[in-house]
């Protein structure tokens, strides 16, 4: 065999291993995300409820004029046990949601930026990572700005949905984000 054909082989070897390579790291990627949004579905379906809050309606004077914005749900959301969550998840401050839409997850503050970046609100490894709130603001949604970090994917999963709000369609059927914290929504 030549030296030639015996370089081609080579680089034909290694372009091969380097193509096998990649793709096994693309799958397992993949693979890791899905496994982190299948926690996040299950999670949804489980979370713990304390009591389902009732809407007590404020007496008027005068009827108030037919709006379009929406009506006050916060006080029918369900409020979530916080003690219970604490157990699974020791940095939960709040819980995040927008109804019809795929946000529904908790909300964790760690010691730093990073690391709920690749990990779960129950600190497992996983590149799918948290809805995290930025170490700089009040744990308690004391800060008068709030700064929530989470990854915006192409599947619409953790923030990837938002981008859909610069719709006045999408908003106008999505219209309240509702934020739980204990005791609160």
């Amino acid at each position: 065999m030549s030296n030639k054909r015996k370089i081609a082989a080579l680089a034909l070897v290694v372009c091969l291993a380097v193509a096998g390579w990649t793709g096994y790291m693309g799958v397992s990627e993949l693979l890791e995300r899905k496994s982190g949004m299948d926690y996040y579905a299950d999670l949804a379906l489980e979370v713990p409820v304390i009591e389902q809050a009732t809407a007590t309606p404020k007496p008027t004077a005068t009827p108030e004029p037919e709006q379009d914005a929406p009506q006050d749900v916060a006080a029918e959301r369900p409020l979530l046990d916080f003690d219970a969550l604490r157990v699974r998840f020791p940095d939960i401050v709040g819980w995040i949601a927008i109804e019809g839409s795929q946000i529904n997850y908790p909300v964790v503050q760690g010691v730093d930026n990073d690391f709920y970046l690749t990990h779960l609100p129950d600190k497992e490894k996983n590149s799918a990572g948290s809805i995290m709130m930025d170490v700089s603001c009040e744990p308690h949604f004391a800060s008068a700005v709030t700064i929530l970090h989470g990854h915006n994917m192409r599947s619409g999963a953790m923030f990837g949905s938002l981008d859909a709000y610069a719709l006045e369609d999408y908003y106008a059927e999505h219209p309240m984000l509702q934020l739980s914290t204990p005791g609160k929504n």
